[in-house]
């Protein structure tokens, strides 16, 4: 009686750094279409629970937007841990003034639902903004002490 030998199907290997360049590019994809949300279609003019206030915010949530995109940009070419980390506390800096303006401005009105959707917004934001601080310091610590290269991939 024969053997019989049923091989595996082939697999496609992707190296660590081609991982992370896909994820660099899905994240440009999913800010661009914040981007085209808050100011295309349907914008941010259309959601029911912001508020006319929501002019003096927008241009900084876009402002963090953008330059996330153009950091996610620069690391699918350049994204050793410091430059890498770098990048991220300048994204960070721009996230925190963007969260700060929210909090400050607060342009939502959530009077017409039950759900206390206004504390949990707020604590979103709080939990956001502390988060983003966190990573700020964490990446200036890389920024400045980390690993000068990449160790695998």
């Amino acid at each position: 009686m024969a053997t019989v030998y049923n091989a595996p199907a082939p697999t496609i290997s992707v190296s660590k750094r081609t991982g992370r360049r896909i994820g660099y590019v899905v994240a440009i994809l999913v800010n661009l279409a914040f981007l085209a949300i808050i100011n295309a279609w349907p914008g941010w003019e259309a959601m029911p629970f912001v508020t006319a206030d929501a002019v003096e915010v927008v241009p900084l949530v876009n402002a963090s937007i953008v330059v996330s995109m153009l950091a996610n940009l620069l690391f699918m070419f350049e994204d050793r841990p410091r430059f890498k980390a770098a990048g991220d506390v300048v994204t960070g800096i721009v996230s925190i003034v963007a969260i700060s303006a929210m909090l400050t401005v607060y342009p939502f009105d959530f009077s017409a639902y039950a759900f206390p959707w206004e504390l949990l917004t707020k604590v979103a934001l709080w939990i956001a903004l502390i988060g983003t601080g966190i990573a700020v310091i964490v990446n200036l610590v890389k920024a400045f002490a980390g690993p000068r290269q990449r160790t695998h991939g």
